[in-house]
């Protein structure tokens, strides 16, 4: 399980930048991306407003390990990890 990656996986699919994050979950930048190294874990109320505003499960985002595939320059899709 590894969240951090996850979060960061599903932020660059969606364009945004740490600082856009942020914003979205009323935070700093500097705490989405202790969690995107994972020095520190999301609360579960962090985790529920990630999963809303990337439109995914908690179970997609929390379980399982999310990959970030770059199909041409302007393409980009997620997949789950084999």
């Amino acid at each position: 399980m590894n969240i951090g990656k996850n979060i960061k996986t599903l932020r660059k699919l969606h364009g945004i930048t740490q600082i856009e994050l942020a914003k979205k979950l009323k935070t700093e930048q500097r705490t989405i991306s202790e969690w995107e190294i994972n020095k520190r874990i999301p609360t579960i109320e962090n985790l529920v407003e990630i999963a809303t505003v990337f439109q995914e499960s908690l179970d997609r985002l929390v379980m399982q390990e999310l990959e970030l595939t770059v199909q041409n320059k302007d393409s980009k899709t997620m997949k789950e990890k084999s």
